[in-house]
């Protein structure tokens, strides 16, 4: 609707009044023009808050305060941070009818590009932090490629070849994004007047008739690396004394709702707090359950008993890890199976014997945890934040 809308436009470049004063994105690097599309584009807003602006004011404050700390770290205008509520509404498991996933909406192959795992098990486009990257250091390369941040938005959205081909159709190779409006598609041309209205709208919403959701937590966790055969996020909330809800919430981009096979330890968020509570409780997981994991193709001839005894491993175990009800196999499947060698089953990057805590908004926002004791109840869960991020 709002596509249709801008197309009924009439004249929809013409300068529209100037926003009242304290509605002004102020310190902005991105020129935040206010014209007859941007207009219409409030007005559609202001029609269904339920459908936008009231999601985005929830989830700013979860996310904002994360997305403001990477765009520094990667010299990215801070206002672009309205670029993802344009693209996804803030939503990390957002997914569009071409197949764009995450808050920042990456395709596959842009995706990869950028660092991103994109498999059966992992889509790091879902991960809000590394997805946050990637797309601040996309917008960067396409701003120095195009030397104009709406150009950068426009070519995010549609592919720097659309652009390339929009800027030439001006005859004007300094062209701006407004010059090659009408060269754009119909999705990309109401893309930057989208954003700029978000804008506006976020930086003073009473302005605009929205009242500010109550601030909830950022985004924060305690951050550990564990090995495990595939370990559920139902046991790992177990673990962690909290609901597989949470856990979902805080390692959106888990496909299957469990740790994905690998030889190496995977990165789990558990809620901020319960870091001791979980290396107690790990500890008395029988040491089956802690090997790490790995895929194995079946090959001309292989029997499901032969891959066991291969793997050191029982049917029984290949049966449950790979969700068999029977022994048949087929040349080419890929099953699950547990390595056997391995160098623990518990550490973190910051050290060997301390995990990592990441509370946004604080300073630093990322710091090593100060040494525990890791005896039940030694230090209390404290799981705002990830209940905040789950609802």
């Amino acid at each position: 609707r709002l596509f249709a809308n801008l197309n009924e436009v009439d004249q929809p470049l013409l300068d529209a009044q100037p926003p009242v004063r304290d509605t002004e994105v102020t310190g902005s690097e991105i020129p935040m023009t206010m014209n007859r599309l941007v207009k219409e584009t409030i007005t559609y807003l202001q029609d269904e808050p339920d459908g936008h602006v009231d999601r985005w004011l929830k989830r700013v404050h979860v996310y904002g305060p994360m997305i403001d700390h990477i765009l520094a770290e990667e010299n990215v205008p801070k206002e672009m941070k309205y670029l993802a509520m344009a693209e996804s509404g803030l939503n990390p498991r957002a997914r569009s009818w071409a197949g764009a996933v995450g808050m920042w909406q990456f395709m596959p192959a842009t995706g990869r590009r950028y660092g991103l795992r994109i498999n059966a098990w992992v889509d790091e486009r879902r991960d809000p932090e590394k997805a946050t990257r990637a797309a601040a250091r996309h917008l960067r390369d396409l701003y120095d490629e195009f030397g104009d941040w709406p150009l950068a938005m426009a070519a995010f959205n549609c592919g720097a070849g659309c652009v390339r081909r929009a800027v030439r159709r001006t005859g004007d190779p300094d062209a701006s994004y407004w010059d090659a409006y009408d060269y754009l598609p119909r999705e990309t041309r109401g893309y930057v007047p989208m954003f700029i209205a978000a804008a506006h709208i976020m930086e003073n919403p009473e302005a605009y008739g929205f009242e500010s959701a109550p601030p909830t937590p950022a985004f924060s966790y305690d951050y550990v690396a564990v090995h495990g055969s595939m370990l559920s996020l139902q046991t790992l909330a177990q673990l962690s004394g909290t609901k597989a809800s949470v856990l979902r919430s805080l390692n959106p981009e888990l496909r299957r709702g469990r740790v994905p096979p690998s030889r190496d330890r995977y990165h789990l968020r558990i809620p901020l707090g319960s870091y001791p509570r979980f290396v107690w409780k790990y500890a008395e997981l029988p040491d089956q359950r802690k090997q790490p994991a790995t895929t194995y193709s079946v090959r001309s001839g292989d029997t499901l008993s032969e891959i066991a005894q291969r793997f050191g491993t029982s049917t029984g175990v290949l049966q449950r890890l790979n969700g068999l009800e029977n022994t048949l196999i087929r040349q080419g499947q890929r099953l699950v199976v547990p390595v056997q060698d391995y160098d623990g089953a518990l550490t973190s990057e910051a050290s060997e014997n301390q995990p990592m805590r990441v509370q946004y908004g604080t300073s630093p926002p990322v710091r090593p945890l100060d040494p525990i004791d890791t005896t039940v109840g030694a230090r209390s869960t404290d799981a705002s934040s990830s209940e905040a991020i789950a609802s």
